[in-house]
Formats: C-alpha cells, sequence, structure tokens
C-alpha cells in the first residue's frame, strides 16, 4: 500500500479509489488559434464550464444525499472558481491577447496562481 499525505479540505475520512498522477503539473500543450478563432476559443470555454458547473452541481446533490452535505460543500468551492468573474477575465486575456487555446489558457492562469500561493509563507499557504 502507498501511502499519500496532503492538507485536508474538509473534515472526514475519505475511502475510495484515487488516481495518482505522477506529475505536478498536467501535459497541455501550447497550442495557438489564429485571432479570428479567438472568439470561438472562448465560447469553447464558456461551455466547458458550463457542463463543468451542471456536472459539479450534480455531484454536489449526489454527495450529499449519500454521505452529507457537510462533505459536499466541498464542491461549493469549485463551483465558486467556475464562477469567479475576476478569474474568467485572466482566462479571457490570456486566449485573446495570447492567441491560445482555452485549455491552455486556463492551465497557464492556475499555474501562475498555483505558483503564487506555493511562495506565500508557510502560515498563509495553510
Amino acid at each position: 500500500m502507498i501511502r499519500k499525505e496532503g492538507i485536508g479540505v474538509s473534515p472526514g475520512v475519505a475511502v475510495a479509489q484515487i488516481v495518482v498522477i505522477d506529475t505536478e503539473e498536467f501535459d497541455i500543450p501550447e497550442r495557438h488559434v489564429p485571432v479570428d478563432h479567438a472568439q470561438s476559443e472562448m465560447a469553447r470555454l464558456k461551455t466547458a464550464i458550463g457542463v463543468s458547473r451542471d456536472e459539479l452541481r450534480d455531484l454536489r446533490k449526489r454527495t450529499a444525499k449519500r454521505i452529507g452535505k457537510e462533505a459536499a460543500g466541498i464542491f461549493d468551492f469549485h463551483l465558486g472558481l467556475l464562477g469567479d468573474k475576476v478569474l474568467f477575465k485572466k482566462f479571457e486575456e490570456t486566449v485573446l491577447t495570447g492567441h491560445v487555446t482555452a485549455e491552455y489558457a486556463v492551465a497557464t492562469v492556475l499555474r501562475g496562481y498555483a505558483r503564487e500561493f506555493l511562495s506565500m509563507p508557510q502560515y498563509l499557504a495553510e
């Protein structure tokens, strides 16, 4: 058995199958799109956010039924990220100014936040 440790984000114990990703970063290639395709990339991003929002709401509902509302609350955080207008604006700026795919823009912006978070003093990061 392999034991993994981390910082808990909600109370309780979870026992389930996990997926371990060997790298710190997902391999999302930097792909550029023609300037005139930027709006279609933004449409793809909006669609993906909408689908993700629906899936998270469904997960929250099923989790609340199976193990309780408190545990299902973790999905509220994720839903909050999907609805964050400042974050969306950064995604949009990256797509429109960098002429990159939506998925690359999201990965780039989130990695930037992760780097900032990891550079904080430890007492703030926890």
